[in-house]
């Protein structure tokens, strides 16, 4: 039996991969700050991330809001995070290289 796929418009398609809307300001960003994540307390600054209190920051490359809400991170160094759930006070981290994902909880904003 032959299907039949509905074509997608362009503007469909566009509008898949555009970035959602957020803060253009790094430091508006609600992560800002320190987080416990269980293992170690994380601290994202607008250019820089430490991924703990001993750790010297790692500078940001980028900062991508996603259209499902999440921001992804890329640093300098090439490692890239993913920040979901964000809310004042708990978040989800995803590390992009080891596949961990912790639930956590801001120390400080």
């Amino acid at each position: 039996m032959p299907r039949c796929l509905a074509p997608l418009s362009l503007s469909a398609l566009l509008a898949a991969c555009t970035p959602a809307p957020g803060p253009t300001d790094p430091a508006d960003f609600a992560f800002m700050g320190s987080w416990d994540c269980g293992v170690t307390v994380m601290t994202f600054l607008p250019d820089g991330y430490m991924p703990s209190n001993e750790d010297a920051p790692i500078a940001v490359a980028e900062f991508l809001r996603t259209a499902n809400g999440a921001t992804q991170i890329t640093l300098a160094n090439g490692n890239r995070m993913s920040l979901q759930n964000v809310t004042d006070q708990t978040m989800t981290w995803f590390s992009h290289q080891s596949g961990d994902s912790f639930d956590c909880t801001r120390v400080a904003g």
